[in-house]
């Protein structure tokens, strides 16, 4: 059961359940960054020059093409408003200038709700049913058209997937982090109370101390009691037996 399938069953998310799927998505980072940087090697010279024809205004520009270019910009310029005719100048400008930025991009920096719209629309449901720009990119008629996009169209899937992970991936450290200090608070709780039993014990080890103490003593107080009674018996027979001495003496004289 992983971390998604606890949360649905109500099933709390431990500090070891977030860092295991946090290890899990660390090694899938990895493989899509090498992915990304791939791509966008593929994005050369001869590529980039085909995109600005196709896009030149007075070329009669393709949509589909505009559409995929411009969530690509607002992706590396980290802005919903951005757009290839604007912030594209500057990304498009050289292979180095596209290439930078798309290997420096940070996919998660937008909205959750927006990178998940732009996910649905290059990805496909698990009932099938394909996204706008993947239905759009992979029909058969527009072939020839979408040719040259293709791997612009690749570019932003994997910033739709890399986007979306690592949204997964800081939603999963925050969740660690909560659990950390849970655990931690805990473990605080956990010590003040044994400090109380510690305290509580050690009161207990005083009384019975000071129990065996007033015992000892009464006891010492008793036996020197019965100690004195016994001496002052002694003595009272010594005296009783001088006194008969003194008048048996005294009787003769």
């Amino acid at each position: 059961m992983d971390n998604l399938d606890r949360q649905k069953a109500g099933t709390k998310v431990t500090k070891d359940d977030a860092s295991a799927e946090l290890d899990g998505m660390n090694k899938l980072l990895t493989t899509m960054n090498e992915a990304r940087a791939k791509f966008a090697k593929q994005c050369d010279k001869a590529s980039i020059d085909a995109i600005k024809k196709i896009m030149n205004p007075q070329a009669r520009p393709s949509d589909t093409g505009k559409v995929i270019l411009d969530i690509i910009c607002k992706f590396i310029s980290a802005d919903t408003n951005a757009s290839f005719d604007k912030e594209g100048v500057d990304i498009f400008a050289s292979v180095e200038t596209l290439q930078t930025a798309i290997k420096r991009c940070d996919p998660s920096a937008l909205e959750k709700q927006w990178i998940r719209e732009q996910a649905e629309s290059v990805n496909m449901s698990v009932e099938g049913v394909k996204g706008k720009l993947l239905g759009q990119i992979s029909n058969a008629a527009n072939t020839a058209e979408m040719m040259p996009f293709f791997i612009y169209f690749k570019v932003l899937y994997k910033f739709c997937q890399m986007g979306m992970t690592l949204k997964t991936k800081q939603s999963l450290t925050r969740k660690q982090e909560a659990a950390k200090k849970e655990m931690d608070d805990i473990e605080g709780k956990m010590k003040t109370q044994q400090d109380i039993i510690d305290n509580l014990n050690f009161g207990e080890d005083i009384q019975a101390e000071a129990n065996r103490m007033r015992a000892e003593e009464i006891q010492a107080i008793v036996n020197k009691k019965a100690f004195i009674g016994h001496k002052c018996n002694e003595l009272r027979v010594h005296q009783d037996q001088n006194r008969s001495f003194q008048m048996y003496f005294h009787g003769l004289a």
